[in-house]
């Protein structure tokens, strides 16, 4: 059972380096919108093991996001960066306990027609997630808990700019929301080992995320509308491998908006990982 995704499969060693870079897109046509949003996030973390049971490291990500919306009419771009600790615990010999928390801050700019306008915005996010490992027979079962909360504080700015020549300056109030989930999920694998020694493990993923924090409907979508579903599924499949003696690499792709009607969420993401 490994303490930490990036300790998958490797042999057990005091350190561990790795980067974890995912790409998703998102495009929305519930209740008439016209929303497609596209975004990027660079993770880099380094642990060490602390204790035959805990492990404990720091990482930072880099983040940019832009969201496109009423036929292009609005477009917000959203870069930054978060920092924060992070531990895993080995509860038992088939589970583990991970948790990180991160403060960031980010930079958004929004362009409304022909007004234009940045804004500073703090974010505190918090994760926790317990993880098992069973075998049965030549298959391993993985449940999962994921629970995701994440606090943001956009700062006052103004939207600046000329309609039909007149000059025109809108400012937007300071503001904050949270978001929050729980995703319950199993994991299915095979490891497949060669006679050169190399590994090679195939997996599948399925869940189901409630949103059990999220903004107020108003915020988000026209008013009027009726406020969308709380539930949604998730599928994903990848795969991990050995790379030399002493690193590890995983590549999975996942599609987020099973059972919601009109979104669409996709994520790629890639893990490179090296023991030391």
């Amino acid at each position: 059972m490994p303490i930490t995704p990036g300790r998958d499969l490797l042999d057990d060693t005091q350190w561990n380096s790795w980067v974890d870079t995912s790409y998703m897109r998102i495009r929305d046509r519930r209740e008439n919108q016209d929303i497609d949003g596209t975004g990027g996030v660079l993770l880099l973390g380094t642990d060490r093991r602390v204790g035959d049971a805990m492990v404990a490291g720091m990482m930072i990500s880099m983040e940019n996001s832009r969201t496109d919306a009423y036929g292009g009419e609005q477009q917000i771009d959203v870069n930054g960066f978060m920092v924060g600790p992070y531990m895993a615990y080995q509860l038992t010999p088939v589970w583990s306990l991970y948790a990180n928390f991160n403060i960031g801050h980010f930079n958004q700019d929004q362009e409304l027609s022909t007004l234009s306008g940045s804004g500073d915005v703090q974010r505190y996010a918090l994760t926790l997630n317990a993880e098992g490992q069973y075998a049965v027979d030549e298959v391993y079962l993985r449940p999962k808990i994921l629970l995701s909360y994440l606090h943001s504080n956009n700062e006052a700015y103004e939207l600046e700019g000329a309609i039909e020549g007149q000059a025109i300056h809108l400012r937007l109030p300071e503001d904050s929301y949270n978001t929050g989930s729980l995703q319950p999920s199993l994991e299915i694998s095979r490891q497949i080992s060669f006679s050169n020694g190399s590994v090679f493990v195939p997996y599948a993923e399925v869940g189901i995320s409630y949103a059990f924090e999220r903004p107020d409907a108003t915020e988000l979508y026209l008013a009027g509308t009726d406020e969308p579903s709380r539930f949604s599924g998730m599928m994903r499949l990848g795969a991990r491998t050995l790379v030399g003696e002493s690193s590890m690499l995983d590549f999975n792709s996942s599609y987020q908006s099973i059972g919601t009607p009109g979104l669409d969420v996709w994520e790629a993401e890639v893990l490179f990982s090296h023991g030391f």
